[in-house]
């Protein structure tokens, strides 16, 4: 067993019976008091990371919020089911996710702590689509939005089963490189947005 595999089991054993959870368990009326308060936490923590964050109620209003924000300029849309949904899917090339004003995705986590968000490389979305335009937009459902790693790590017991990478970025692309000035959008995009979708089932 190697030290990473080490680590993970020891997370698991630390956290009990919930480990054996599945990330695609609806969440019961009881838990909805629960997942208001983790997302509200996420939105605290992301804003503080200079990222902005908005509640839509289903599809429609998430749809609606994207055309609000794009508004009409060019984007380059991943074929993540949440994001077709919403009805931007465009077919990828690296030229125009160069060219692209805003990138948009879903994203598999967002972590509420620490106000991250997580990627599992299995997606089948091209990372260059948050990367490279200066804008990215990440759509999510509202039950993907956990506490915190331990959390993580009980709905995705064995990631790298599922995933030969999970990446976490936490806000905007910023370096203190640069003259020792802060500066925003030079590894990656200088704006995040995350909508986060109560009901992706509802219209």
């Amino acid at each position: 067993m190697t030290p990473r595999d080490q680590m993970l089991a020891t997370i698991r054993n630390a956290l009990g019976p919930a480990g054996s959870q599945n990330e695609h368990q609806p969440a019961r009326p009881a838990d909805r008091a629960r997942a208001a308060a983790t997302a509200a936490q996420f939105e605290e923590s992301f804003k503080v990371l200079g990222g902005e964050v908005f509640h839509a109620a289903n599809i429609d209003e998430a749809r609606a919020t994207i055309d609000r924000i794009v508004a009409g300029r060019s984007y380059l849309a991943s074929p993540a089911p949440i994001v077709e949904a919403c009805g931007f899917s465009t077919p990828f090339s690296r030229e125009a996710a160069a060219s692209a004003h805003f990138g948009i995705s879903s994203a598999d986590f967002a972590l509420a702590d620490t106000g991250s968000l997580v990627f599992l490389s299995e997606s089948g979305e091209s990372r260059l689509i948050s990367l490279l335009p200066p804008h990215h937009i990440a759509v999510l459902e509202k039950d993907k939005v956990v506490s915190g790693l331990d959390q993580l790590f009980a709905r995705v017991p064995h990631p790298a089963a599922r995933s030969s990478s999970m990446v976490i970025v936490t806000g905007p692309s910023r370096t203190g490189d640069i003259e020792m000035r802060l500066v925003r959008g030079v590894h990656g995009p200088g704006e995040v947005t995350v909508i986060i979708v109560d009901d992706v089932t509802r219209r």
